[in-house]
């Protein structure tokens, strides 16, 4: 899962495949939106639009780990779709419980 900023005038899909690539080293093609939601309604008008998207081996082009001028340190974790369920409750960010949920209840579909 990566994450990042909107630069001005930058599309969200931009900004997931930009941020993918950057973090991770992936090429992604037609994120898929699964939501939009506020991280605190009412106190922030903070908004996450959380994307889904296939990978496999081929599509890693870079290394990926963050941008070194942005003071990065980020590491791809590979977690067995197994063990999603348990390790949803060791798992402190909101973003990444609710795509592991969505995943898990969806991914027959993929």
């Amino acid at each position: 899962m990566g994450a990042g900023s909107l630069e001005k005038d930058e599309k969200p899909e931009d900004c997931v495949n930009r941020e993918v690539m950057e973090e991770l080293g992936y090429k992604i093609e037609k994120p898929k939106l699964i939501t939009v939601f506020y991280t605190s309604p009412g106190g922030s008008t903070e908004r996450i639009f959380l994307f889904f998207s296939e990978v496999s081996k081929t599509d890693k082009i870079k290394k990926g780990g963050g941008n070194d001028h942005e003071n990065e340190d980020i590491q791809l974790v590979k977690i067995p779709v197994s063990d999603l369920l348990s390790k949803i409750m060791e798992i402190k960010d909101a973003k990444t419980i609710l795509a592991m949920q969505w995943f898990l209840l969806n991914r027959q579909n993929h």
